[in-house]
């Protein structure tokens, strides 16, 4: 069992799975961190406490410095051979594996945030101490509240009157939808459309190449479905439709092959040579 507290003297902070707590952790670190470089080479480790504020103090957000994704508002790190989200890996770092059907949850993060989704500036915070996993109900529940976040958008979609490509977001022009969060959002129907009309034509693009299909009145070599040249067959209950042309193909090829291999048409047709009288045997005996 792990302690509850850290093992230093006179230390009563929760561990982590370095079996000190956080400050006893980093302190040995400090002096590589203190030298760190932005695009250095070094640990892991090294890079998340070089690139984070932590100028508030152990207790206080860790503010992430470097990349930030444009989209989710959340640090980046590179980390283990591959990019990751910044606060993901400082929980799964100093706390452990983010168990699975769970998300990382920020707790600095309350109703009272004026800011919700991208611009919330606790999805930059990457101290364990306010990283928590939940499941994705509780997390919601935990985030702005609803009528606060209807509230951000609607004063959002009063600025904003054309979508990212110009085009003008008229009634006419706008598609609304409602995501799994219950909240309200909208999109081009321009957009839509020319997004719709490229991937059509990029299957019908690559429908081109394809060889073009036969008649459902011929197999796929050509033969003609005529009476003397159909078998019925019926596999899992089904009636299937087989060319008799195709399969004396396929035998005569058989053949050929055979006869090249063994110099045979068939290998019921062997004729084996006979064998020698062995010494001894029941004939040399009645002789």
């Amino acid at each position: 069992m792990p302690e509850s507290t850290c093992p230093r003297s006179g230390c009563t902070r929760k561990p982590t799975v370095w079996g000190v707590c956080l400050e006893h952790y980093i302190e040995p670190l400090m002096p590589r961190v203190a030298a760190f470089k932005p695009g250095a080479r070094v640990d892991p480790i090294i890079r998340l406490l070089g690139y984070s504020d932590r100028s508030g103090g152990p207790d206080a957000c860790w503010r992430w410095t470097s990349t930030i994704h444009p989209r989710t508002g959340y640090g980046d790190i590179f980390a283990e051979g591959k990019l990751q989200k910044a606060h993901r890996w400082a929980y799964e770092y100093f706390v452990g594996p983010i168990p699975d059907g769970l998300e990382v949850d920020h707790t600095c993060h309350t109703k009272d945030c004026p800011t919700p989704g991208n611009g919330d500036p606790h999805r930059r915070c990457v101290n364990p101490r306010h990283l928590e996993a939940v499941d994705r109900s509780t997390n919601v529940q935990r985030s702005t509240a609803p009528e606060a976040t209807v509230a951000y958008y609607e004063e959002y979609r009063e600025d904003v009157t054309a979508c990212p490509k110009g085009h003008e977001f008229t009634p006419e022009n706008t598609q609304w939808r409602i995501i799994k969060e219950g909240y309200r959002t909208r999109r081009c129907a321009q957009c839509n459309r020319d997004g719709a009309e490229k991937q059509h034509a990029a299957r019908r693009a690559a429908n081109a190449l394809k060889p073009p299909r036969m008649p459902r009145d011929r197999c796929k070599r050509g033969h003609l479905y005529t009476e003397e040249n159909t078998r019925i067959k019926i596999r899992d209950g089904k009636r299937k439709r087989e060319c008799r042309a195709c399969d004396r193909e396929d035998a005569t090829a058989k053949r050929a092959e055979l006869k090249a291999l063994t110099g045979l048409t068939h290998p019921s047709r062997a004729k084996s040579k006979p064998t020698e009288p062995e010494q001894g045997s029941l004939r040399d005996d009645a002789a």
